[in-house]
């Protein structure tokens, strides 16, 4: 019976020993795991000595930890450019302000300082409206209709509004856009022609020059708009 006693309690041990071997690269995900939030979603779960049975667990995981980082990068990177965008509207509003608290007041001025502001306010509305456009497209809650769209008349199109602005800024444009379609989604083609000819039109230098060519490249549709800017 002593014997029997003695290999039961070794193989216990044993057994116990086994499992505690077998369970140290679950204790090292679970540590790996619990060291991660939204400070360090760059680093990854350790796959090097992951047994076969957890391996696709762990790849779910790490995969899942990529997307999240992707995110967030992409939430980071909004705020960013909302805030730039709306610095040079807000300048302007504030420098339109502050003149006219400076001057005498008759009601031709005051009708011109509320026109600029109201003018202003529009461009940042427009410019907000588009940005969370692009935010949607970007994190896939956008939904895509494809569909045959003629390019240069979109284009046309969404250059209108801006028009005006650039003629009194003095810009000279020239514009490389044949007779072209493609299957694309208009309204989110819109967004982004309107965002970029927007900005090309208000922050190129007063007189500067303004060019945008449209293209077909291994039947992917090209666009390039450049601007000059003061250094």
């Amino acid at each position: 019976p002593s014997v029997g006693a003695a290999i039961t309690v070794l193989s216990s041990i044993v057994l116990i020993a086994v499992v505690r071997n077998g369970l140290k690269p679950v204790e090292a995900i679970a540590f790996a795991i619990t060291n991660i939030d939204e400070h360090s979603l760059e680093a990854r779960v350790p796959t090097g000595r992951v047994p076969v049975e957890v391996s696709p667990m762990v790849r779910r995981l790490n995969n899942l930890l990529a997307r999240l980082e992707e995110a967030f990068h992409r939430e980071r990177a909004f705020s960013s450019n909302l805030a730039h965008e709306l610095r040079t509207p807000l300048a302007g509003l504030r420098a339109t302000l502050e003149v006219h608290r400076t001057h005498e007041h008759d009601e031709a001025r005051c009708e011109r300082t509320v026109n600029t502001c109201l003018e202003i306010c529009g461009q940042s509305e427009t410019l907000v409206e588009n940005l969370l456009a692009l935010a949607r497209v970007g994190a896939s809650t956008f939904a895509c209709n494809k569909e045959e769209v003629q390019i240069d008349e979109l284009f046309k199109e969404c250059w209108q509004p801006y028009a005006d602005r650039a003629r009194e800024r003095k810009l000279q444009t020239s514009f490389d856009v044949p007779k072209l379609s493609a299957q694309t989604d208009r309204e989110v083609l819109r967004v982004i022609l309107q965002n970029v000819l927007s900005n090309s039109v208000f922050h190129s230098d007063e007189g500067g020059h303004l060019h945008a060519t449209v293209g077909s490249i291994e039947n992917e549709l090209s666009i390039s708009i450049s601007n000059t800017r003061n250094q």
